[in-house]
């Protein structure tokens, strides 16, 4: 009876162990899906007039993604906003058929210009862990 009763409980602990394991998988999956997903696309930024830089990085402990853009003067503020929506939606939206706010809510996101400096990059925008929509900074 003893013996059986240590079995149960060595089934359930290990059931416990597996199921959390198995989620945090997930999570994991979910962020390098995304992050392939990013770093593929950021060809269409390229290509755009006024685009003269992209850049693209990532970091699962710090769950952030980073997209460095350069541009020239030809590329507006209103043209910028639009490409940065354009991309974001193309790149993520079509994981899974989903819509890239909600995609990208679990994660941090973060727009800098490259380019002008090496270092200390200025942030055009950023979207924090449980939010939905990007913050540009004027």
């Amino acid at each position: 009876m003893k013996n059986k009763k240590w079995a149960i409980l060595v089934i359930v602990a290990l059931f416990i162990v597996t199921s959390t394991g198995c989620f945090g998988s997930k999570k994991n999956d979910d962020f390098s899906e995304i992050s392939k997903s990013l770093a593929q696309h950021s060809n269409q930024l390229k290509d755009e007039l006024g685009v003269t830089l992209v850049g693209y990085a990532a970091d699962p402990k710090e769950n952030v993604f980073k997209i460095g853009i350069g541009y020239d003067s030809a590329l507006t503020e209103i043209r910028l906003k639009q490409i940065i929506e354009e991309y974001l939606s193309n790149s993520v939206s079509t994981i899974q058929g989903s819509d890239w706010h909600q995609r990208l809510k679990p994660y941090n996101l973060i727009i800098e210009r490259i380019g002008d400096v090496k270092t200390n990059f200025p942030i055009l925008a950023h979207k924090n862990e449980r939010e939905t929509d990007l913050t540009w900074v004027n």
